[in-house]
Formats: structure tokens, sequence, C-alpha cells
């Protein structure tokens, strides 16, 4: 399918093998779409209405194939005599290293019917039906029997297929809601709701640019999205875990954190990390404020995660 989204390879639950990979990655949506776990993965619109068991139509193809979709518009626009393009009833695919041939209308149709003008707009539906349904048939039904060893399949027609797709991959396009995260956020390590770097750090986000925030939870959570329902859905929760480090030059203390405070010595040099598996993020004691806004920079950018713990 498409770069942005994703469905299973057509022939891909053609043996045992890869059917009951299908089904078992059936199952891990399920448990993800259960649990309220996000990520990345948007279903193609015509593979999110097929899991809906919404019927399929010409107009679902691009999703699919556009390039196949094209084609079949082309020829429904063509002004002149659609024999003269020596289309038959037959689409011949590769199958296991051997070219097939795949009729449009079983037992209706023979290779050596062309296709009439009249017959045009039969044509063109009956190869968007093959591509989009028979073709895939296979693959499809591993994928649903995993999804509804999960989730009752009543409870996913409650959804159109774009719905479906928000509640899996969270608020697409949408902004961190600062005040909802810091409502639902949990703290670890020694941190609270009003430790001073805590405190900090809600300030240090609030003055991001909205790309900023996506890129902080992405960061942390491995998705920019925010939960469509808000962030008392994030299982788990969002956490700020303290990650204590010496000043480099300072003697600790009142004394030492103020000379820290004014300039007069080198803040906390580590960056933050993140458990993305946890929804962790891994936050130093920074005492200036201006450090923090550098050092979050500098590791939601990086990408890094794991590997600077």
């Amino acid at each position: 399918s498409s770069s942005a989204s994703i469905s299973p390879a057509a022939r891909a639950g053609d043996d045992p093998e890869s059917a009951a990979l299908l089904e078992l990655a059936g199952m891990l949506f399920g448990k993800a779409l259960y649990e309220g776990v996000l990520h990345q993965f948007r279903l193609a619109p015509f593979f999110a209405k097929k899991l809906l068991q919404r019927p399929l139509s010409l107009d679902d193809l691009p999703s699919l194939d556009g390039t196949i979709h094209r084609s079949l518009k082309q020829v429904m626009r063509y002004e002149g005599d659609v024999r003269d393009l020596c289309l038959d009833w037959f689409v011949r695919e590769e199958v296991f290293g051997k070219v097939v041939a795949r009729s449009l209308r079983p037992g209706e149709k023979t290779c050596d019917d062309v296709v009439e003008s009249h017959e045009t707009l039969q044509w063109a539906h009956a190869t968007a039906e093959f591509h989009l349904v028979r073709r895939r048939t296979n693959a499809d039904n591993a994928f649903k029997t995993g999804l509804f060893k999960i989730i009752n399949p009543s409870w996913l027609r409650l959804f159109g297929a774009n719905e479906l797709g928000c509640l899996m991959t969270g608020d697409a396009d949408g902004d961190v809601d600062v005040d909802d995260l810091k409502r639902h956020c949990a703290f670890g390590g020694g941190y609270g709701k009003t430790s001073r770097t805590v405190l900090m750090f809600w300030e240090c986000v609030g003055s991001f640019t909205r790309e900023e925030r996506r890129a902080l939870l992405k960061f942390v959570t491995a998705s920019a999205a925010p939960p469509v329902r808000g962030f008392q859905h994030l299982h788990p929760p969002f956490t700020i875990h303290k990650v204590r480090c010496d000043v480099p030059g300072s003697s600790g203390g009142l004394f030492g954190n103020a000379l820290v405070t004014f300039g007069l010595v080198k803040d906390v040099q580590r960056l933050p990390t993140a458990s993305t598996c946890f929804n962790v993020l891994k936050l130093p004691n920074f005492k200036r404020l201006d450090t923090m806004k550098a050092k979050l920079r500098t590791a939601i950018y990086a990408g890094a995660g794991f590997e600077l713990s």
C-alpha cells in the first residue's frame, strides 16, 4: 500500500507459516488497540474498511495501488473503441514463479473474450474487486482471525475507517496539551509535582513550539501523536524519572546550587534519555532553564534513547 499506511501483502497468507505470522500480527494490533497503546502504523483505508466489514468499491483502490486505479480510470474515460486496447477478462499474476491467469468473471468469460465498450464499467469494477478482495483473501482473513481473537468485531463496527486509524495512532496532527499531560503525569526516582526541576520542565515544554512538543512526545513514547481521548488514556502513563547528577565544580547544597543557578558554575551536562517501552523520560536534575531546553532539544532531535542511558 502507500508509504503512509500498511496492509498485508496480497499473497502473504497463501502458505501456513506466513498465515500464522499474519494472525500473530492481528493479535498484536488487537492487543494494542484494546490496551490503548499507540503506534505509528496506520492501516491502509481499504484494509481498515475491510476490518470494519464495510463493502469495498473502485474508489477504495487508490489506498492499495494508485497505479492500477489510474489505469482503470483512463480506460473508463477512453473515447475510442475499447476493443482497440485488447483487454480481456483475465488478470495475470506471478505465483511461486509461475504466471497464472485469474478470471474476473469465473465461468462466464474466456481468454478469447475481448472487453467491449459497453462492458468497460463492469470490467473496471471486476478488476478492482479482484485486487481488493479475491486476490488477498487468505492474507486478510489470517490477520482478521488474530485481531478478532482480541477484539469483538461488533466493537469495531462502532467506528469509521478514519476513527479506527485515530484510535491506533492517536491524533496525527494534534498538538500536545501541556496542561492535560501535567494532570496525568507520573513521577519516579525522587521527583514529585512540586520538584524544582519538574516545574522547570513544564515551563520548558510550554515554551516549545508545536513541532518540538510532538518531537518530545515521540522521544518518550515512540509516537508523536497525543492520545485521542487525552493523556489519561496513555498506558503506561507519561513518567518523569529523576536522574541525579553531580554538577562539575559545585560543592552541592544551597550554596552550590546557587552558583549554578546564577551561571557561576556549569550546569549538569548529561542528556535526558527515555525508555519508550514504559513511556519514561529520564530527566537529570538540571538547575537552569536554558540548560534544560538545550539538552532536551539535543536529545529529542538526535533520536537517542537507550543508547545514551
